[in-house]
């Protein structure tokens, strides 16, 4: 693998990166300030999982495909450590989730696509911008959901705005919403197939999607 101190950046430079575990690992960080950059053009590809971020992180540029799950926020509910940002980034074709314990992300003209399980899950609040979230088999992005130890989710209220983006076309292996928040999402210029609060009752959905 190849791991990057706090504060590091990668350029792939139209490179492939692959490994057994993680092709690209992001140390933690004791200092906010501190982000792991991964830049592109370039793949990752072939491992477990693609990227293994345990500090802040930015990609730019880059396709992540073919691994178990494309990026792992490993301390997704400390938020110092969390946030993820995504610009002109494909992950696609990933056998598990798209993005893992991610904590506030931020994905502009970015694709979550044709993932085996759900396109993206963040404990903080997210936002996407012209980002189309699609195919995936399970849920299209879950906001203000963490994943113990012991498996077990916990939901808290973390906004979910989207921007000229859309989330449809999930949930193609265990019908899942789109949109799972505890939060109303709030849509612009957007368009979403289905929308669930997983806090309530039945799962009830928001009436914000075209299929609500």
């Amino acid at each position: 693998a190849i791991t990057l101190r706090p504060g590091a950046k990668l350029y792939l430079n139209g490179h492939r990166v692959s490994n057994d575990v993680h092709a690209v690992a992001c140390d933690p960080s004791v200092l906010p300030a501190r982000t792991c950059a991964i830049q592109g053009p370039g793949e990752i590809t072939g491992a477990f999982n693609g990227i293994a971020a345990a500090s802040k992180a930015k990609v730019r540029d880059v396709t992540i495909h073919g691994n178990d799950t494309g990026i792992w926020k490993v301390y997704g509910n400390i938020p110092h450590l969390a946030r993820l940002d995504l610009t002109n980034v494909v992950i696609r074709d990933n056998t598990g989730d798209g993005v893992r314990g991610g904590g506030a992300i931020r994905a502009t003209d970015t694709t979550i696509r044709d993932n085996g399980g759900v396109g993206a899950t963040s404990f903080g609040p997210s936002r996407l911008l012209r980002t189309t979230i699609t195919g995936n088999g399970s849920a299209g992005i879950i906001t203000g959901v963490y994943n113990d130890f012991y498996q077990q989710y916990f939901y808290s209220e973390r906004s979910l705005v989207l921007v000229d983006s859309d989330v449809s076309g999930n949930g193609l292996d265990d019908a899942m919403a789109d949109l799972v928040a505890a939060k109303r999402p709030k849509l612009t210029r957007s368009t979403c197939g289905t929308s669930a609060d997983p806090t309530a009752p039945g799962n009830p959905a928001w009436g914000v999607c075209g299929g609500d």
